[in-house]
């Protein structure tokens, strides 16, 4: 099978990139998968690029190596601009000032897609946050 393990020096397998047509990583028994399948198997724990914006930085235009996107509206309103949606893309923007209520933060989508058929989507709850996901030429949906 064809693979790429990431392992400590005492051979423990940290996680696993596979794709092949009989199993998926290193458990017992092998858990079976159809042919071909790309599958990233993860032993402990998955840390995520953050990045933190404020007032300052709006609008905040998210890369292509951002996850979470932390945002601070203590001194006023933020707007992140989504990309193009692209199948599977994930993004949480989520409101780490605790002050959302008073200061939103409107995330605005690539051109004419739209969020879970809006233009935009607000958060307007201290504290909350949202996770998207994306879909070629459709847009982002909430989940």
């Amino acid at each position: 099978a064809n693979g790429l393990n990431f392992q400590k020096d005492t051979g423990q397998v940290l996680a696993r990139v596979a794709e092949t047509g009989t199993s998926i990583g290193t458990s017992t028994p092998a858990i079976p998968a159809p042919a071909p399948v790309h599958c990233l198997e993860v032993h402990g724990s998955v840390r995520m690029r953050r990045v933190a914006k404020a007032n300052a930085d709006t609008p905040y235009a998210v890369l292509i190596s951002d996850y979470i996107i932390g945002c601070d509206t203590t001194a006023g309103v933020l707007e992140i601009d989504l990309p193009a949606a692209v199948d599977g893309r994930v993004l949480i923007v989520a409101d780490e000032g605790n002050n959302s209520l008073v200061h939103n933060i409107t995330i605005d989508p690539n051109g004419a897609e739209l969020i879970d058929g809006a233009a935009t989507l607000v958060i307007n709850i201290n504290r909350a946050s949202y996770s998207l996901y994306g879909i070629t030429g459709v847009g982002w949906k909430v989940f």
